[in-house]
């Protein structure tokens, strides 16, 4: 069987644990807002933009006759990471102030690191199947002084990082302790993703290579 798969993300980190196992994918990234629901918990918010990522993949895809003959089947992955610190949800830095924050909130305390995923298989006969799952990871953070704070904003590292951080970058010397997958915490929980690859579609990661 001759798999297509996309993956809904313009993240480097996932473009890259993806491709350390020579799967041949295709990115394709999703347009459209991310904007937390008052009442929705950390978990739920993460959950839902996956999802949402991967149906807005689907639905283009569904619109592109030149999709449609490339493969009787389509794997599309979705992922939405994020940093959590009690209730507060620290998503990407917009600017060094938010970065500088973020770190000063992380330091020297225990935090948890989200990651919602996606699954959608499509194929011409048997049809379409989705599921969600998430991964929870623990990580505590070394205290940071404020020089270390900024001189670690100066690598401009933490802009496009839920957190303000890069585990698998520079920031990873003030990480003491990882909890769980640590590759959820770069952005796509590996492991998780081919338990759920075999129970609910049968599908071997080595399948897809």
């Amino acid at each position: 069987m001759k798999f297509k798969v996309v993956l809904a993300s313009s993240s480097p980190r996932r473009r890259d644990l993806l491709a350390q196992f020579n799967i041949p994918f295709e990115i394709i990234k999703p347009e459209f807002d991310e904007i937390r629901e008052k009442s929705e918990t950390p978990l739920a918010y993460a959950r839902r933009n996956a999802k949402q990522k991967g149906e807005w993949v689907h639905q283009y895809l569904e619109y592109q006759p030149q999709h449609k003959s490339v493969s009787e089947t389509t794997l599309i992955i979705s992922a939405d990471t994020i940093v959590v610190l009690g209730d507060l949800v620290l998503e990407k830095p917009k600017d060094v102030s938010e970065a500088r924050s973020m770190l000063q909130l992380i330091s020297g305390r225990d935090h948890q690191v989200f990651t919602g995923v996606h699954l959608i298989f499509q194929h011409k006969t048997i049809g379409h199947k989705a599921v969600t799952f998430h991964t929870v990871t623990d990580v505590t953070i070394k205290k940071l002084g404020d020089f270390e704070i900024e001189r670690y904003i100066a690598t401009g590292e933490p802009f496009d990082k839920a957190g303000g951080y890069a585990a698998q970058g520079q920031g990873s010397y003030f990480i003491k302790e990882i909890r769980g997958s640590y590759a959820n915490v770069v952005g796509l929980p590996i492991c998780e993703l081919t338990e759920i690859l075999e129970e609910h579609f049968q599908i071997s990661l080595w399948d897809l290579i």
